[in-house]
């Protein structure tokens, strides 16, 4: 069956590969979930604020929905709240 060693060092190395994987995967499917926002991220917010200054505030949206010439849009933060641009600029905020 092999040394005591060697045993204890293929086990190991099994139990290390298996830990690095789970944390790929754990990586992987948290890169998928949605960006929630809270109040006090949103309460940051001013109107007139452009569109650069909101995804340095929030990051980026999880979804954009509107024009993008006028950039009239709307946009989404996981499931938590919505971002209104009027004209490229922050026109108001909404938790959901």
């Amino acid at each position: 069956m092999g040394s005591p060693k060697k045993w204890r060092f293929w086990f190991g190395l099994r139990g290390l590969l298996v830990a690095v994987a789970a944390c790929a995967v754990g990586s992987f499917i948290y890169s998928w979930l949605p960006n929630p926002v809270n109040d006090n991220e949103l309460a940051r917010l001013t109107p007139g604020m452009t569109q650069e200054q909101v995804r340095r505030a929030l990051r980026e949206p999880d979804r954009i929905l509107g024009e993008e010439d006028p950039p009239n849009a709307m946009w989404i933060y996981g499931f938590t709240g919505a971002v209104y641009f009027t004209d490229g600029l922050l026109d108001s905020t909404e938790r959901m």
